[in-house]
């Protein structure tokens, strides 16, 4: 039985206590036991006792200040009240604090005393939300979340001369930026990011100066990133530590998103492209350099989960700052009018980020059980409540573990072809053939639907043909997890790595992909009649090298009134 961690929000700090698939609550004590059922037989183990602790509880925690406080000023924190228990009321001094603003931390370590944690104000309505901790266990958090109102551009006009102060608060940003580094201040970035955002949504400055702070802002980031520690890892690992570095790597990844959240500000051309070509590149080697020089087969189980929710935060961080990168390319993919050079420059960045977003999913079961899952999921919604983009990414380990050898003929029939996917109309049914081909190891199958489509076809196709799109974007890419000797003189004794499954089927055993229909007035069954001309749906994939989307080999399979299965 295994049980995953659900603390997910807020860099893998906090719980959705909204979650229905909540198993475990703080304070409780539980008895598991094992029935077995079979015809007559019953058998029944004995059971074993659960207790949950409780979390930090009864206090609350505030800005101190706030009214007085303008932006990129100095503010400090205040906690008071907070218990371990409900019977004590004499132990703060068991608890210590932290908080994060947009996922970044206020602080590299806990504190005795929340006044210690102080930041630059940003502007206007911000969430703040504060980690009150027990000393004794390592993730006893209770989340509290502050709606902090500071004072917004517009109130710092409104008794300044507003060329003069915005000037000003441009210097600051600049000051600010070089003199600190954000890789050891990362909440200074998201403060003064918000300054830059506001004052350029204001439109009291242009795109091209606020897109240029914005990509100075990233290259003091990535500077002196994190990444830079793993350089000499092949020749002396001993010093790096894995803790140490998954939590920095958390932290650089959700204070690069955080500044790159805004798209409008977000040159492509130079921001987008370093951070595609270097820096996510970057980011998944290191990842490898430590899965290599990490023994994930720790018998001690908290440092084993510990390791799990790591690569499994490191895997959200790097999603959101992927959905981040692919929003600065769709107003050109869009365009009738892309030049070719653009859009093959749109086209291999869509690419990239495609490819990057489900090999990040892979990485976080890297350390994980078999069955266990990642899910990613990210909606943005219009002003009346429509979903204008939506973007699911699921990733599952398997392992073939069916002795195909000694099987008999009707190997078909014993077994339960794995289906890979967020539900039964998107999902992949892997065939036959890859279990037999993977048979004896485990592998890691991502599979993601996305309502953006950034891939811009060649003018040929898009003069040559009417086609209209009516499903979301389907990915999907599988792993396996090498172990293999290691060869680097690092004294763990298995390095795992996961690499990209290619292999082909053909028509007696092929993929077969649910895609869901987004276009709910396409018919394709019901309307069925004969001597009827009928429009039929076709199956195409994104053909790299030709840049179209091509159908050799892809076929429709069948057709329900709401999904198409393509082979």
């Amino acid at each position: 039985l295994t049980v995953q961690s659900i603390r997910r929000l807020n860099s893998g700090y906090c719980v959705d206590e909204n979650d229905v698939n909540r198993i475990f609550l703080p304070g409780n004590t539980y008895e598991l036991r094992v029935e077995f059922r079979l015809y007559q037989l019953y058998a029944i183990s004995d059971s074993l006792t659960v207790r949950t602790n409780t979390l930090p509880l009864q206090g609350a925690c505030v800005v101190q200040d706030m009214a007085g406080v303008l932006p990129l000023q100095n503010y400090s924190l205040e906690c008071v009240g907070w218990v371990t228990d409900t019977d004590s009321s004499q132990n703060e001094n068991e608890l210590e604090f932290n908080a994060l603003i947009n996922g970044v931390l206020l602080s590299t370590t806990f504190v005795d005393d929340a006044q210690e944690l102080t930041s630059l104000a940003p502007t206007g309505n911000v969430s703040i939300v504060v980690l009150v901790k027990q000393k004794m266990y390592s993730k006893a958090i209770t989340c509290y979340g502050i709606e902090a109102q500071f004072a917004s551009i517009a109130d710092v006009l409104n008794s300044n001369d507003s060329a003069e102060m915005v000037e000003t608060l441009l210097q600051t940003v600049m000051r600010i930026n070089e003199e600190t580094s954000f890789s050891e201040k990362p909440d200074y970035a998201i403060s003064v990011f918000s300054v830059v955002e506001e004052i350029y949504t204001s439109k009291l400055t242009t795109k091209e100066e606020a897109s240029l702070i914005v990509d100075d802002m990233v290259e003091n980031v990535v500077k002196t990133t994190v990444l830079d520690i793993v350089i000499n890892a092949d020749n002396d690992s001993s010093n790096i530590s894995w803790t140490v570095f998954s939590n920095a790597l958390v932290t650089e990844l959700s204070t690069i998103s955080a500044i790159t959240s805004n798209e409008d500000i977000l040159d492509r051309e130079t921001t987008t492209q370093n951070l595609v070509d270097e820096y996510l590149y970057e980011v998944f080697e290191a990842i490898d350099v430590f899965i290599n020089n990490t023994s994930f087969d720790v018998p001690d189980q908290e440092q084993q989960q510990q390791q799990q929710e790591q690569l499994y935060t490191i895997a959200q961080q790097t999603q959101t700052l992927i959905i981040n990168l692919e929003a600065t390319l769709e107003a050109e993919s869009q365009s009738n009018t892309t030049e070719a050079e653009v859009a093959t420059e749109i086209n291999d960045l869509a690419q990239s980020l495609v490819e990057y977003a489900t090999l990040a999913a892979s990485k976080a079961l890297t350390a994980s059980n078999v069955g266990e899952i990642f899910n990613y999921e990210k909606t943005d919604y219009n002003e009346d409540g429509s979903v204008a983009n939506q973007k699911i990414i699921w990733c599952k380990k398997y392992e073939s573990n069916f002795d195909f050898d000694s099987a008999v003929d009707s190997v078909e029939d014993e077994i339960e072809l794995p289906q890979c996917g967020i539900s039964l109309r998107q999902n992949i049914q892997l065939p036959l053939a890859l279990l037999k081909h993977q048979s004896g190891s485990t592998f890691d199958c991502a599979y993601m639907s996305s309502t953006a489509n950034y891939f811009i076809p060649s003018k040929q196709q898009n003069a040559s043909t009417d086609r209209v799109s009516q499903s979301d974007l389907t990915t999907v890419n599988i792993y396996s997890q090498e172990t293999s000797s290691s060869t680097t003189g690092i004294t763990q004794s298995s390095r795992r790595r996961a690499l990209g499954v290619t292999f082909e089927t053909d028509l007696c055993s092929p993929y077969l992909i649910s895609i869901k229909l987004s276009d709910s007035s396409a018919t394709y069954v019901s309307t069925l009649a004969l001597d009827t001309p009928q429009e039929w749906p076709s199956c195409d994939f994104w053909n790299v090298s030709e840049t179209l989307w091509d159908n050799s080999g892809c076929f429709v399979y069948n057709i329900t009134n709401d999904s198409v299965i393509c082979g």
